[in-house]
């Protein structure tokens, strides 16, 4: 069993997720498990299940469609004038003539294992979600530190600017005008 969760920023919180066939049955406790923990954003699970022994899985031969097919290759063969070349594994590959059957599942079974799996994952995603949120914390905080500085800078630097200006125009002007007096 794995789950993976992902999330982007959002207003509030919207669940979305991807489960195996025959598994439909885990999406509302799945979500209101997330739910419970993760109050906004975008939030993707992804559920992957794989058996490890293939006891629970039958493979079956649909005879009558598999001989409907060979009656359909011979038909063609003897219409076109061709030889059959069919082997039993090339009638194999046509759809639906091998079936793949997994026995019944234990819902109950699966939920709590999937819960489990689900939890730690939760843990990871949250854990992961704090680091992120305390990195972004301290990048807002240093360039907080960066605008009151260069903030600082600029007062300091522009104290004496006006009067510097004025002082520039109006020695300008007196060159300018030459002995009338300025106001």
């Amino acid at each position: 069993i794995a789950v993976e969760i992902r999330s982007v920023n959002s207003r509030y919180f919207e669940y979305s997720s991807r489960l195996p066939r025959g598994c439909a049955f885990l999406d509302d406790k799945l979500k209101k498990q997330l739910s419970a923990a993760i109050s906004r954003g975008k939030v993707e699970l992804n559920l992957t299940l794989q058996t490890l022994e293939a006891a629970d899985t039958v493979v079956e031969v649909n005879e009558a469609l598999a001989a409907s097919y060979r009656q359909a290759l011979a038909k063609i063969s003897e219409t076109l004038e061709l030889p059959l070349g069919a082997t039993a594994a090339d009638i194999a590959r046509f759809p639906d003539v091998l079936c793949v059957r997994r026995a019944q599942l234990d819902e109950e079974q699966l939920w709590q294992d999937v819960q489990a799996v689900c939890a730690a994952a939760l843990d990871n995603f949250l854990s992961m979600r704090r680091v992120e949120g305390e990195r972004l914390r301290q990048d807002v905080l240093d360039r907080l530190e960066t605008i009151e500085t260069l903030t600082g800078e600029i007062e300091q630097r522009s104290a004496g600017r006006v009067q510097a200006y004025t002082d520039k125009l109006y020695a300008r002007l007196q060159e300018l005008l030459g002995d009338r007096s300025i106001e």
